[in-house]
């Protein structure tokens, strides 16, 4: 496991060939799993600041990369919705009247559904579904019928990027889920970002955004969207009022209007309140966006 993952293909794949073929998504030994990072992390130890717990965090990506991946060896199909059928075909659907259940489409699907129906840094994103198999393992399909996840051997996508599935160590929505699978603080580094920039460093507490400090590689128009009013190198930034940022790498790629069942179990999140800047750079240069003036 290393210390950070890149998304490039090469890392993705080479992770995930580590993985054994007979590890289906509903096998019993990802429920195991689960359990021994509940004991290794009792109460909040998960967010302590160390590398394991960084990886073993991390490891929830690799784990729905991998699953999303076997479906699709196991069950090759036009697209990921296709297979994903095929999988569950023979499997019961959880319902009101039955105690015991292969898979799960109640869960709401709020956090992976940042803002669908917004143009968000030059593109749109699809409307997503969740799937659950005995809470711990997760699938995200969006409404083009491709899997989201954070990392994928077929390269990465912005809706699986902000939208992707990650495995669950908690075994219930409850305040474990939270402890071991939502983070409150955390740091980042070295995420490349669409129009030629790269996010050298972002930390985050109580879910919202301390600092971050972007690098411009080619230069244009840095679009960030936050729920958090920034400050710019300790002066604060007035949103901007265009719809679509005027940096080329950064216009809407349309979407054909996805076709939704009338009784589809899709929820459609509330949004929260967000600021969109527009941030002139050049090419080479650190930009320091902080939450307050500092």
């Amino acid at each position: 496991m290393p210390e950070e993952l890149s998304g490039e293909i090469a890392q993705t794949r080479k992770l995930l060939n580590q993985f054994s073929d007979n590890l289906s998504p509903n096998h019993l030994f990802w429920s195991e799993l689960a359990r021994l990072v509940q004991v290794a992390y009792p109460g909040e130890s998960m967010t302590e600041d160390n590398l394991l717990s960084h990886q073993v965090h991390q490891f929830r990506y690799v784990i729905s990369a991998y699953q999303a991946q076997w479906v699709r060896e196991e069950f090759p199909a036009k697209s990921d919705w296709q297979s994903m059928l095929t999988y569950l075909k023979d499997k019961k659907e959880r319902r009101f009247w039955r105690r015991r259940f292969d898979f799960d489409l109640t869960e709401s699907a709020r956090l992976h559904n940042k803002a669908p129906k917004h143009v968000i840094l030059g593109f749109e994103l699809p409307i997503n579904l969740k799937i659950l198999l005995a809470f711990h393992t997760e699938f995200i399909l969006d409404s083009r019928g491709h899997f989201a996840n954070e990392i994928d051997p077929q390269g990465q996508t912005h809706n699986g990027i902000i939208n992707g599935a990650s495995f669950n160590y908690a075994n219930h929505n409850d305040q474990r889920h939270y402890e071991l699978d939502v983070w409150k603080e955390g740091t980042l580094k070295g995420i490349r970002c669409r129009g030629g920039f790269t996010v050298n460093e972002m930390k985050w507490e109580n879910g919202k955004l301390q600092t971050a400090v972007i690098a411009s590689n080619i230069g244009g128009t840095l679009r960030i969207r936050t729920q958090t009013p920034l400050y710019l190198n300790g002066e604060k930034l007035s949103p901007t009022t265009q719809k679509v940022s005027d940096n080329p790498l950064l216009q809407p790629q349309g979407i054909r209007k996805p076709l939704i069942a009338a009784n589809a179990p899709i929820c459609i999140p509330e949004y929260a309140q967000t600021y969109v800047y527009d941030i002139e750079t050049s090419a080479g240069k650190e930009y320091i966006l902080t939450s307050k003036e500092q």
